[in-house]
């Protein structure tokens, strides 16, 4: 999901193939942001769902969306794609409002399926330690 200041709409849903690997995902974020990022009235903000089915990589882009402008994703390999994926977003030059100056994207960040399971997990292991504790 992307959105910029404008009202365009540049979310795009893609199905790789399981046998895809690092450089497919990163090649097909570039490329569409490549031939569409100026619509969306740069610079702009990238939010990544990643994994499960296509209706909950939707949610995880959107939620994506909400993070803080500093933050890093918790998983370092992650973290990573996000800071190359910036950089390299930002070498497309783009600039603001498309124009070929400034920065086009500001953030990103990269949700993914198996960390929120993961997180309620923990949250969900650790509520039935403290019910223990208080019996």
């Amino acid at each position: 999901m992307i959105k910029g200041g404008g009202s365009e709409n540049l979310s795009r849903l893609y199905m790789l193939r399981p046998s895809s690997n690092i450089e497919d995902f990163k090649r097909v974020i570039i490329e569409h942001i490549k031939e569409n990022g100026a619509k969306g009235c740069p610079p702009l903000h990238v939010g990544i769902g990643v994994g499960g089915t296509s209706d909950e990589a939707i949610v995880l882009s959107k939620l994506a969306l909400t993070k803080n402008f500093k933050e890093r994703n918790i998983e370092s390999r992650y973290a990573s794609l996000e800071i190359e994926l910036i950089k390299r977003l930002n070498e497309l030059k783009i600039g603001f409002q498309g124009l070929g100056k400034g920065v086009s994207v500001f953030f990103q960040f990269i949700l993914r399926l198996f960390l929120l399971i993961l997180q309620l997990y923990l949250l969900v292991f650790q509520l039935i330690v403290i019910f223990v504790e208080k019996v």
